[in-house]
């Protein structure tokens, strides 16, 4: 039980939301010019549009019946899901590129846009490691 705890605290999906938070506080140029309040709110943006999305879309495809399990197991499985995965990427870096001064936030989207994207490409082949993916990226 301790691992399941600790694989969901650690999931990949997290890494933009946290990656962005942890840019907010300890980049000198964000952290001077950015007030703690929008921060929290870029950050929390991009954990909706990255993490909640697909989750979301994760529970209702497993209370659907589309895919067997919450782990996505199956290389079919998770073609849907990082398909939206990368459209929300996408959008959660046009979002901020258009309303947030040029910064290390749009190369850390951008980064996890080409990553997601790459697997969606990569997992329509073979079946890989997502949390390797997500941790190497």
């Amino acid at each position: 039980m301790l691992w399941r705890g600790l694989s969901w605290l650690l999931h990949p999906i997290w890494l933009p939301m946290v990656s962005a938070a942890l840019l907010f506080r300890f980049q000198p140029f964000l952290h001077a010019h950015f007030p703690a309040q929008m921060a929290w709110r870029i950050a929390g943006s991009i954990g909706l549009f990255t993490a909640v999305v697909p989750g979301i879309l994760l529970l209702m495809m497993r209370s659907l019946g589309w895919v067997e399990s919450l782990n996505v197991e199956r290389r079919s499985d998770r073609k849907f899901l990082l398909f939206v995965s990368v459209v929300a990427h996408y959008f959660s870096f046009q979002l901020l590129k258009n309303s947030v001064p040029v910064s290390a936030i749009h190369v850390l989207l951008l980064g996890s846009l080409v990553a997601t994207a790459l697997t969606f490409l990569v997992n329509l082949i073979y079946k890989i490691s997502l949390h390797a993916v997500g941790w190497g990226g």
